[in-house]
């Protein structure tokens, strides 16, 4: 995994983080803990990465100064997070790439449904049903969906193994809306095979599910 300077990339961290977090949840062993606590430092310091995997083992921790540290770095986040969300008229994490962005807006939300869980008055739930309004139509360039099957202007045809036929996969999430430069976001929904933009893959639809159900759960708890 990739260093810069002698310490590990937040990737790894983050893998690492949440790799401990799943072991103390199906093992409950401590020593798991004690894995996270030696990597305080890392853990603080890459906070953005490893906040919504942390926020569903605080409650099993002892370690008052960690917790402490914790809470200061959460709220923090949750500051620097408001700042970025509203950065922008859809309330949602926006980069601006040649590639587009569904994917990513649906799966930083997979991620930050456990902040919205453990710390609801930091996290609000608009966060989420933003990204799910964000890939059903409120983006830049048009009103299309990126979901097949879904809404009133659902992406058909769009890019998987059925990209010979003209027709569809219900459920297909796009990454959708990309950026033709020099800068300007545009959906070009007449040409179905600009793949960047209308290709399906597995794990885009795993996260629409998941935030679909996510957003229902917090609807109706």
């Amino acid at each position: 995994m990739l260093c810069v300077d002698g310490f590990p990339s937040p990737i790894k961290v983050k893998e690492r983080t949440n790799a401990a977090v799943e072991l103390f949840l199906a093992t409950k062993n401590n020593m798991y803990i004690d894995a996270i606590l030696q990597k305080q430092n890392e853990v603080m310091d890459n906070i953005e990465s490893t906040a919504w995997t942390m926020c569903r083992l605080s409650d099993n921790i002892k370690n008052m100064p960690f917790l402490k540290a914790f809470e200061m770095k959460i709220h923090e986040y949750a500051e620097h997070l408001r700042e970025e969300l509203t950065a922008n008229p859809f309330g949602i994490h926006y980069s601006m790439q040649v590639w587009g962005i569904g994917w990513n807006v649906l799966w930083s939300m997979v991620e930050h449904f456990f902040l919205i869980k453990a710390y609801p008055g930091l996290f609000p739930p608009d966060d989420l049903y933003n990204a799910l309004q964000f890939v059903l139509g409120r983006h830049p360039g048009s009103d299309l969906t990126f979901i097949s099957g879904v809404g009133s202007h659902p992406p058909i045809p769009a890019f998987g193994f059925n990209r010979s036929d003209y027709a569809y996969i219900p459920g297909g999430v796009y990454s959708g809306t990309a950026t033709i430069l020099p800068d300007f976001p545009e959906l070009k929904s007449d040409h179905p095979f600009l793949w960047q933009q209308s290709e399906y893959i597995i794990s885009g639809a795993a996260a629409y599910i998941f935030c679909v159900l996510a957003a229902d759960k917090l609807l109706n708890d």
